[in-house]
């Protein structure tokens, strides 16, 4: 009686370890086998190569330290040296000591650490890296400016720019591959012309502010009309500047006659009025708490219930001083920063 039950449990016991093994599918690798992961790359020089022993001795630099410290590396048959080559940018690979016997791997020469769980390394990377070429200035090949003069029979296109706060005029050549964009707040899409179809619009005709973009060879490739007046130039006047500058304060007067906004606002413990000039440019938006928005431009603006006496607006003032943009209502706020969970 005993066998049968003892042979009954022991088919349980192996019956149920197989399904489990079913049940938890193939077995996962071991992360401590195999092939090191990269954590992170060192830069060193080297300091010496011994061929016979098979030794490479870097000198690295300490952390968050300008010193250095002599670092002997034991190359077995699983590091691998890339050689980096001008004409070679993908770098060609040697195995074990054989690395140690490129004609690039010697003292003084930069090399890169990748290095595996204990910090041992497991790939040393040494060559000349390709020099990235010099970014184009941006101003050569992209011109912002007032049309003195188009005409598309002759190719020409004569464009007055500021240079150094000084007027400056440029005399472009004009190809059939020229392309004439107008971008139309209004239109999904840009439209595109021919010269001799752009000269017919008004975005093109003298006077117009547009952009142009040139090719190498200097002739024209594009050029694009239909620029708001806000759009912040290729070349700024003053690349230090911050963003504009603006107000934050509450409408005390309002004259829509004479364009101007006066508003009262902080200045420490104490209030002051300020006077806003208000043009025909100025953009007013008014922020609902839905999330809607109403926009007004000009003096259009101040006649508008939502920017009546008594509202907290933001004022983003221009270079001359003059109001770019007025807003009221919900803008500028952030939700509370939540606090680092240990």
């Amino acid at each position: 009686m005993r066998r049968p039950i003892a042979i009954a449990l022991a088919f349980g016991l192996v019956f149920g370890a197989w399904a489990r093994a079913a049940d938890e599918g193939p077995a996962r690798p071991d992360p401590t086998k195999g092939p090191p992961r990269p954590t992170y790359g060192t830069p060193a020089k080297v300091k010496s190569v011994d061929e016979d022993k098979g030794v490479l001795v870097v000198m690295v630099k300490k952390p968050k330290s300008d010193k250095e410290q002599e670092m002997s590396i034991k190359v077995t048959k699983d590091v691998r040296f890339i050689i980096f080559s001008v004409k070679n940018r993908k770098g060609k690979t040697i195995t074990g000591t054989e690395g140690l016997k490129a004609a690039e791997l010697k003292a003084g020469a930069n090399v890169h650490l990748m290095q595996g769980p204990e910090n041992k390394v497991f790939a040393v990377m040494v060559g000349e890296f390709p020099k990235m070429p010099d970014r184009p200035d941006i101003s050569t090949f992209m011109t912002r400016g007032k049309i003195k003069k188009f005409d598309p029979d002759k190719g020409v296109l004569v464009v007055q720019v500021k240079d150094k706060d000084k007027a400056k005029v440029l005399e472009l050549t004009i190809t059939k591959e020229t392309r004439f964009t107008i971008f139309d707040k209004e239109a999904r899409r840009p439209k595109q012309f021919a010269a001799a179809e752009a000269a017919k619009n008004k975005a093109f005709k003298a006077g117009a502010e547009v952009m142009v973009i040139k090719s190498p060879d200097g002739t024209v490739r594009e050029v694009n009309g239909g620029l708001p007046k806000g759009l912040v130039p290729v070349k700024p006047e003053n690349p230090t500047t911050d963003r504009p500058p603006f107000l934050n304060g509450k409408v005390k007067k309002i004259d829509a006659d004479k364009g101007l906004l006066t508003l009262t606002v902080a200045e420490g413990d104490e209030e002051k009025d300020v006077e806003i000039k208000v043009t025909e440019e100025t953009r007013f938006m008014a922020m609902s708490a839905t999330g809607g928005k109403k926009e007004f431009t000009g003096k259009d603006g101040l006649k508008a219930d939502q920017f009546k006496k008594g509202t907290k607006v933001r004022v983003v003032k221009d270079k001359d001083g003059s109001a770019r943009m007025i807003m009221a209502g919900k803008f500028g706020s952030f939700p509370p920063r939540k606090p680092k969970e240990d």
